[in-house]
């Protein structure tokens, strides 16, 4: 069992900044390990519970109190690449309008749910649009989600660290999905994949609201 990102942070109480910066360098070679990992879609190999996904995310939040306590401790945090990117992701979530993910299953239905943050408002409702390949298209409310709440959500499941594409070779039939966020002054941030997802995926979909009911398809 993982413990609590609190508990691994209050464990670094004390310590120095030397101490703690080899901390940060174990971290980032398991991140590297699992990401890795996560991105071979290699079945073949066992997983183990807690599963690599939620390994990862654990691990992040490790990094990031890791992070806290070297500034602490008088040191210096330098990112490398990937990390500057996912911090550049963070701070542009201030800047969100829009958030729009799709989901299109054996090339029969797309479900698109969207929130539009646009115009200042503090909160949205959640529109799910329904366009199936045979039938009536569809549109309603599902939910509602305040902006601040969503910015914060989407930093704790560690969004920036997704990749932009995933993708399983040889699939030809099965889900594809992309998620947009937009951002004021016009820019967005793109992600989509088929058939395999980014590590925090399920709990994305939470947030979202969208519900992976078979009998709708």
């Amino acid at each position: 069992m993982m413990m609590s990102p609190e508990s691994y942070y209050m464990g670094l109480k004390g310590k120095t900044a030397e101490e703690i910066l080899a901390e940060l360098n174990g971290l980032r070679r398991e991140i590297s390990e699992l990401k890795a990992a996560l991105r071979s879609n290699d079945f073949t190999v066992p997983d183990i519970k807690p599963s690599r996904g939620v390994r990862l995310t654990m691990t992040l939040d490790y990094f990031d109190m890791a992070k806290k306590a070297l500034l602490e401790a008088g040191g210096e945090y330098i990112p490398t690449e990937d990390e500057q990117r996912a911090l550049d992701f963070n701070a542009r979530l201030d800047g969100l309008t829009v958030i729009e993910f799709s989901v299109s299953k054996h090339f029969l239905i797309t479900k698109t749910l969207s929130a539009d943050f646009s115009g200042g408002k503090t909160s949205a409702k959640i529109i799910c649009e329904t366009n199936p390949l045979y039938g009536n298209e569809s549109r309603k409310k599902i939910g509602e989600i305040g902006r601040e709440r969503l910015i914060s959500r989407l930093r704790q499941i560690h969004m920036g660290d997704w990749d932009s594409a995933y993708n399983l070779p040889g699939i030809l039939d099965g889900e594809d999905w992309s998620v947009t966020v937009r951002f004021a002054g016009g820019s967005e941030e793109c992600f989509h994949g088929s058939n395999a997802y980014p590590f925090s995926f399920t709990r994305f979909c939470g947030i979202m609201g969208y519900e992976d009911d078979e009998t709708d398809f």
